[in-house]
């Protein structure tokens, strides 16, 4: 094999990829400027050295060339639809189309190309996909890959600055002023579901989920700020979905809020993304169990109406996580039928300063009723207005609660009591 060009194959399955490079000769990139440098220069006139040697310095050496072509699985040419570079940057995403070009995609991976068509955050740009559709084809998506940066200096022509893979078993290496090949194989649809079990084992039936095709929560939220849905969906008696069949990571969101998926390594959360590599992927779920909750305030011994018992979203990353939960009537009593402890990460009480004076996590809720004497000073908070439990508070004591005698019922679990930084 001749040292410049290397290629290499490999199988999975049915799929087959080949990629290959080429080293390239750097090229200039030709500037709006040049043309009058070299009018001034055929007129005799002195060009200034400094602008000269700027415009033909190395940074403006051209970045490489990408070009995917695209096949099915006997190697037959397949004619793409739609390509797409899915640009990602803290807090924003963009979407590029490419021009296919009968069955391949050709991509200048230049700083300039791409601050061409995102100006605003081409600079910080954290990854890219490249997204590919083709008529009667499966969908396909890139890992994400971080783009070259164009170098001030020439790179070192071996140092690999990017690598394009599209999960087929082979990569392309993109190095420094090289263009770059790669053969991607499309395959055609085929059945995919979703089983959805419960914590024994069971079939759930019933549930609801939205599927996406993924590519960016990169944000304060982690909300999916880059996913293309696909549907959204119910499962039947068996616990089984049929989902659109992709060659790309799905982000599969539940649609009850008192549902989370339970699929290590990832924490407990109604949102999994995975890239779902069997024709049937089963699926952990657990969903919570509802307890009613009979709450009795009082006020060194006297009920207390009009209190607002407050709660804070478990595992609630941003937004408006704490709300009332209920309020007690002329006797200082609270019923809520349709209460999940699971779904709430602390209970809490604040005075008519809207300070926090009782708090509890609902794991120590007692088997009866929670009672909760608030001590002799207490004030309702005004109806309407926020509170916060204590660690969210940002400076300063908590509240008086401790002071003031706050505990809660039940002889066998008293009240956390309110915390201080």
């Amino acid at each position: 094999m001749d040292n410049d060009e290397c290629t290499c194959v490999a199988r999975r399955g049915s799929s087959r990829s080949q990629a290959f490079s080429k080293p390239a000769s750097p090229r200039l990139t030709r500037h709006p400027i040049l043309p009058w440098l070299s009018s001034r220069l055929l007129a005799g006139q002195r060009a200034v050295p400094v602008l000269l040697a700027f415009l033909i310095a190395p940074q403006y050496v051209s970045g490489r060339e990408l070009v995917i072509r695209f096949v099915d699985t006997t190697n037959r040419a397949v004619r793409v639809s739609k390509a797409e570079l899915l640009l990602v940057a803290w807090g924003e995403t963009e979407r590029v189309a490419l021009a296919p070009l009968d069955s391949a995609i050709r991509v200048e991976l230049s700083r300039s190309w791409l601050c061409a068509r995102w100006p605003a955050r081409c600079m910080d740009l954290e990854k890219a996909y490249i997204y590919v559709q083709a008529d009667g084809y499966v969908p396909i998506r890139s890992e994400p890959f971080r783009w070259p940066a164009v170098e001030a200096t020439v790179p070192d022509p071996g140092s690999v600055s990017a690598r394009i893979d599209f999960r087929q078993g082979t990569s392309v290496p993109l190095t420094a002023n090289e263009d770059a090949a790669l053969a991607v194989t499309l395959r055609r649809p085929e059945p995919r579901y979703v089983t959805l079990v419960g914590d024994r084992g069971e079939a759930l039936s019933g549930e609801r989920l939205s599927a996406n095709m993924f590519w960016s929560r990169s944000n304060h939220c982690g909300v999916l700020a880059g996913a293309d849905p696909l549907g959204e969906f119910v499962s039947d008696s068996a616990g089984r979905i049929a989902l659109p069949d992709g060659d790309y990571e799905y982000a599969l969101v539940l649609r009850d809020s008192r549902s989370v998926f339970r699929s290590p390594p990832q924490r407990e959360e109604p949102t999994l993304l995975s890239y779902l590599p069997k024709p049937d992927t089963t699926l952990h779920v657990h969903r919570f169990v509802r307890r009613p909750l009979r709450v009795h305030v009082l006020s060194h011994g006297r009920p207390v109406s009009h209190a607002v018992l407050n709660g804070r979203v478990a595992n609630c990353g941003c937004g408006a996580c704490e709300g009332p939960i209920a309020v007690s009537d002329t006797e200082g009593r609270m019923a809520v039928d349709e209460f999940y402890p699971e779904d709430i990460g602390v209970l809490f009480i604040c005075n008519e300063d809207r300070k926090p004076v009782w708090q509890l996590a609902p794991s120590d809720l007692p088997a009866g009723t929670l009672v909760i004497d608030l001590g002799p000073d207490y004030s309702v908070q005004p109806p309407g207005t926020p509170c916060y439990p204590p660690h969210l508070r940002p400076s300063g004591p908590a509240g008086g609660g401790r002071e003031r005698g706050a505990r809660a019922g039940g002889g066998e679990n008293p009240a956390a009591p309110v915390a201080r930084p």
